[in-house]
């Protein structure tokens, strides 16, 4: 339903259920996959881990080269990373990896488990060469987020509706963005939450990221958020955050 409308590039894996996103007669356009070398690595990784697999440990090896040098690159402008990504990576992966892949897979059963490996990498070998062009080399730092998402999906039970799910995923990119921006997240919320009340809506801006930044950037929070079920402290909490929901919004919008 959220990518009804949506055509161009998107990170992700090899879940079946997005095959139809791909097809090039869809109707908003077709969604060119870019997959994440992260997740092409790890089937490999697996194999030499728990099987002692010497082809799928070669391949981690040959693999681990061009994350070095993403690590070397990290940071660097844009069109510097390109540059590096094609005057050091295509040939080791256009040209010395996947002319080893092809090699080592006519000495493999079809059956065997590295075979499958190979083939789940060379089946998608497009979308894989395509951070070539200039996107994130692995979806790894988006992966990192959304693991507290995973850790309270339980708590998620209790959003109450579909508006609650919605604040929800409000404060979850609230707290991303601040990370990002190398704010801290919980001082900078309970600086907003206990500042909402008594600040004018037209002064909303005071509370956003940028007017906090100096102040609260890896600032040590003395006195930590603490959490209550008492319905009286989580109903004034409530009402406060639907207070500032038109500037959480915007600050969403905004990054």
């Amino acid at each position: 339903m959220h990518l009804a409308d949506y055509a161009g590039l998107m990170r992700a894996g090899a879940y079946a259920g997005l095959s139809k996103l791909y097809e090039v007669n869809r109707k908003a356009g077709p969604i060119i996959e870019a997959a994440c070398r992260a997740h092409g690595r790890r089937k490999f990784f697996d194999l030499a881990r728990l099987s002692k697999a010497p082809i799928a440990a070669e391949a981690v090896r040959r693999i681990d080269v061009l994350f070095a040098i993403e690590r070397e690159i990290n940071g660097l402008a844009p069109q510097d990373r390109l540059r590096v990504r094609h005057e050091r990576s295509r040939p080791l992966l256009i040209v010395e990896l996947d002319a080893w892949l092809r090699e080592r897979r006519t000495k493999l059963s079809k059956n065997n488990d590295t075979t499958k490996a190979i083939n789940y990498r060379r089946s998608r070998w497009n979308a894989f060469t395509r951070f070539l062009d200039g996107l994130c080399f692995s979806n790894n730092a988006a992966e990192r987020e959304l693991r507290a998402v995973a850790l309270g999906r339980r708590n998620s039970t209790f959003a109450g509706s579909d508006e609650g799910g919605r604040r929800a995923a409000a404060s979850y990119t609230l707290i991303a963005s601040g990370k990002l921006n190398d704010i801290d997240s919980q001082a900078w919320l309970a600086d907003v939450l206990g500042r909402c009340r008594t600040t004018p809506q037209s002064a909303f801006s005071c509370l956003g990221i940028d007017a906090l930044r100096t102040s609260l950037t890896r600032r040590k929070h003395s006195s930590p958020i603490q959490l209550t079920t008492r319905s009286g402290e989580f109903m004034r909490a409530s009402r406060a955050a639907r207070n500032v929901r038109t500037q959480i919004y915007e600050v969403v919008e905004g990054y």
